[in-house]
């Protein structure tokens, strides 16, 4: 939301924005594109695959990958998602012959460290070969629905990660990093917005709208005692965004915080492999 507000407000730029719509979000994403589009004019195109195919995408790449560690079941919550957005936004760079500016990562960073791909022998003959192919299947169908330039749905397999590039004629279009030009200071950020009218409060946490990061989060927090919140809060104190006493008040409210797990039952897991996200041990350390 900052980098919209910053782009036309404060640079005076003609913007077009890209959303793609996992169809696991809260209703806090829609008051956010609906203040973008409606405050700052900015005309938001809406890509979007399946609800009912990303549920299953999801359920299927949770049992396909837990058997591998939690390093790799990050991919069965995110890579849609991250595939999505990529797809979405390198074709509407080609499209339109314009750059596309990020917040914290840009469309060639990967933005989860923990993450491990697997190799694709090793995960179609795994004890569960068959959710694996399913899951596969799930990605083919989505790169077929949500097309990217540079990547034929069949070659979304040997990619690490599955995720688009541009081609080599589109060079000249760069991804930028806001951030990588403008100072983090969260709090200014904030009461910018809240000076812009917008109601922050539920912008304290990041991934706000994500129904499935806190749960992603929870299990990192039992595998390795810290998930990837606190680790960002922790970054912020080491490159002096935060105080070490507000990170730690940061800290302290992600431990505190209650996680839903509707969503796994809702999308067919059973109460058993449910339960066994967040016992799951890393296997490849």
């Amino acid at each position: 939301m900052y980098t919209a507000f910053y782009l036309t407000r404060r640079l005076g730029l003609r913007c077009r924005g890209i959303h793609y719509d996992n169809s696991i979000s809260d209703q806090g994403k829609w008051e956010m594109l609906e203040w973008i589009e409606k405050e700052l004019e900015i005309p938001i195109r809406v890509h979007r695959w399946s609800d009912q195919k990303t549920q299953a995408n999801i359920r299927d790449g949770i049992r396909s990958m837990s058997v591998f560690g939690p390093r790799y079941v990050q991919a069965a919550f995110c890579r849609h998602c991250g595939y999505g957005i990529r797809a979405s936004v390198a074709s509407t760079m080609v499209q339109y012959g314009v750059h596309s500016v990020w917040g914290k990562h840009t469309y060639d960073v990967i933005p989860f460290q923990f993450c491990l791909n697997v190799n694709l022998f090793r995960f179609l003959t795994s004890s569960k070969g068959i959710d694996a192919f399913k899951y596969l299947l799930g990605r083919y169908d989505q790169a077929t629905k949500v097309p990217s330039p540079g990547l034929p749905p069949r070659k979304l397999f040997f990619r690490k990660y599955g995720y688009p590039a541009l081609l080599k004629p589109f060079d000249h279009l760069h991804n930028f990093a806001f951030f990588d030009f403008i100072a983090w200071d969260k709090e200014k950020m904030l009461d910018e917005l809240n000076e812009a009218g917008v109601n922050t409060a539920f912008l304290i946490q990041s991934h706000t709208d994500c129904l499935v990061h806190k749960i992603y989060d929870r299990m990192l927090q039992n595998t390795w005692g810290a998930g990837q919140d606190e680790i960002h809060i922790c970054n912020r104190v080491r490159t002096g965004q935060l105080t070490p006493e507000k990170g730690i008040e940061h800290i302290k409210e992600i431990r505190s915080r209650e996680i839903s797990t509707d969503f796994l039952r809702d999308i067919g897991l059973t109460p058993s492999e449910i339960d066994a996200l967040f016992t799951i041990q890393d296997r490849t350390c």
